[in-house]
């Protein structure tokens, strides 16, 4: 409790002296663990920063932001949207699919950007509002406990010492159990007989999302069969991979 008290302090004190946010968190966050007395293992943790491991890891997440920033900054992440509007066709179906494939690229403000989607579509299938922003939130969400270029399942094997794929194997069956309870406590309620409006084609669903699939497969691959390397150099390799084939889709 008082080392709580001490970082609200130094953040109020912070923001009175109009520091900035990042120098107002690193104070806080210092400040806490210097009056917690975990100040000497934070100092250990930073000594291996410089670790190759952990280089690999930052690379891998640079490569998976880059990528997203690419999917949003292109307007690939409407053609996705559309063309997972027009091949599925079934309003149960995209409500539960456009937030997860949306997550799966951790795109901040994602949830608004398929909250118009979910609320169209939970409109139609006779959801009210509270019913729309739990689907939007719940299968945004539910993805991370998966998805091997996740920030959450890349930090988490880091700090397991395991692999991205192993994490996500051990979480599939709450991952399975999750998309199940979403579908019973809201998604099953819905009407049936709702048509959706075509708006794209499976030509343009593959061709925008083949740069998604490229860096997910291409990471397993080298995962898999070059073994050699450090574990989230595969991830970096494939994300930059995916990169590399968004922007020749691009041109």
């Amino acid at each position: 409790m008082l080392a709580l008290a001490v970082g609200l302090m130094t953040i109020a004190l912070a923001v009175v002296m109009r520091f900035p946010l990042w120098a107002t968190m690193l104070a806080s966050s210092l400040a806490m663990l210097a009056v917690s007395g975990s100040l000497p293992l934070f100092l250990k943790a930073v000594e291996g920063v410089g670790r190759l491991e952990y280089l690999c890891l930052y690379l891998a997440a640079c490569s998976i932001s880059v990528l997203v920033s690419l999917y949003r900054e292109s307007g690939a992440i409407d053609k996705l949207s559309r063309g997972l509007l027009g091949v599925i066709r079934q309003p149960k179906l995209i409500t539960a699919l456009v937030p997860s494939v949306l997550g799966a690229l951790s795109i901040p403000g994602g949830a608004l950007m398929s909250a118009p989607i979910v609320d169209k579509m939970g409109g139609e299938l006779g959801f009210n509002k509270a019913q729309r922003l739990f689907l939007n939130i719940w299968y945004r969400h539910v993805i991370f406990l998966v998805y091997p270029l996740s920030p959450t399942i890349l930090v988490a094997s880091a700090l397991a010492g395991t692999s991205v794929w192993s994490i996500a194997l051990r979480t599939l069956p709450s991952f399975c159990a999750m998309v199940l309870m979403g579908y019973l406590l809201v998604l099953r309620g819905g009407k049936r007989g709702v048509e959706v409006e075509a708006c794209g084609d499976l030509k343009e669903l593959m061709s925008v999302s083949s740069p998604l699939l490229l860096a997910v497969t291409l990471a397993l691959m080298f995962q898999l069969y070059m073994s050699q390397l450090p574990r989230y150099l595969a991830v970096a390799a494939g994300a930059s991979a995916g990169v590399l084939a968004l922007l020749i889709l691009k041109e």
